[in-house]
């Protein structure tokens, strides 16, 4: 799911930096439900399968904070980057998106995961 959310805001994110027309935009804007809906559950899931019963929850809320956390500083960089390079500065949301694919393909590669 993970993967998937990645992959989605590649797409995405890329699409926006070309400055699209606003119909293309409105169909690129609904991958967000797969960029964020599908990528926070993946999150979700990964804690609850490889995080101990005795501090899963614990684990839930930190990650929850470091995404508030992320969530903030992203967008004001992003704003700093939108006034230097205008719509190109969704590139810059691209990077990070290709950063996350590789994140998620060396962790599948260092553990595999779980039999359903």
């Amino acid at each position: 799911m993970i993967l998937a959310a990645c992959i989605a805001s590649l797409v995405r994110f890329t699409a926006m930096a070309f400055n699209p027309p606003v119909a293309v935009l409105f169909v690129v804007q609904m991958l967000h439900a797969i960029s964020f809906g599908v990528g926070y559950f993946g999150v979700v899931h990964f804690i609850a399968n490889w995080t101990d019963e005795s501090n899963a929850a614990e684990a839930q809320g930190f990650a929850n904070t470091l995404q508030q956390g992320t969530a903030v500083l992203s967008l004001a960089g992003f704003g700093w980057l939108v006034v230097q390079f205008g719509s190109y500065a969704f590139f810059a949301s691209s990077v990070l998106a290709v950063l996350g694919i590789i994140c998620v393909l060396v962790s599948l590669r260092i553990r595999p995961p779980k039999d359903a």
